[in-house]
């Protein structure tokens, strides 16, 4: 969900430069796939496709790894808030709580969420 978060943010970055950039972008990519394309087809083949792919891929691991290095650096009560866009002294509302777990398979609901609730609901009850 970060990851969405950090690449939402990056891409309103990239569309809002792009509109003074367009142009010069849209040439860009033009003249690339013009020297990408050999044989003129305006197709690009697998074997074209090999000249960028290298550059292409290691753009993204390494825009992966920054997000994830910051992610993992984060703490996890303020990573909540930063995802929901409130501040760390709100109280979160459903709507707020469904757009916080949007996204969280059910396999980690079922293993690992669930039966902590669970388990501090047991003790919570033991206590009282």
């Amino acid at each position: 969900m970060y990851l969405y978060f950090i690449c939402k943010n990056f891409f309103k970055i990239v569309l809002y430069m792009g509109c003074f950039q367009s142009k010069k972008l849209v040439k860009i990519h033009n003249n690339a796939f013009d020297l990408i394309d050999s044989d003129g087809d305006n197709k690009l083949s697998n074997k074209e496709i090999d000249t960028i792919a290298k550059f292409i891929h290691s753009y993204h691991v390494e825009r992966s790894l920054l997000i994830h290095n910051n992610l993992s650096a984060k703490n996890p009560n303020d990573y909540i808030y930063e995802l929901i866009d409130k501040s760390k002294d709100s109280k979160i509302k459903r709507k707020d709580f469904n757009k916080m777990v949007k996204g969280i398979p059910i396999t980690l609901w079922n293993s690992k969420i669930l039966p902590a609730l669970r388990k501090k609901e047991i003790a919570r009850l033991m206590t009282t």
